[in-house]
């Protein structure tokens, strides 16, 4: 991990199916104080898509962040 070899804590921004995928990793990352950020659940193209797609991408990817850590802050990038 990061923080064994600098010492610092970072923001990780991770899709929803890769938490989904492999949820040790979140839990991981969390468990060693970073923060987590969505990187939107399936990682596609936002433009043109329609709003109910977008609130999609971003709420199931919320769901799966708040599983790996209640106290993460709704980032997003």
């Amino acid at each position: 991990m990061i923080e064994g070899v600098f010492g610092v804590l970072a923001t990780f921004f991770v899709t929803g199916a890769d938490m989904v995928e492999a949820p040790g990793a979140a839990l991981r990352l969390v468990a060693a104080g970073h923060d987590l950020g969505s990187h939107t659940y399936s990682h596609r193209q936002m433009i043109l898509r329609s709003q109910a797609f977008c609130r999609s991408e971003v709420e199931r990817t919320d769901e799966c962040g708040i599983k790996a850590d209640p106290r993460s802050a709704p980032l997003s990038r």
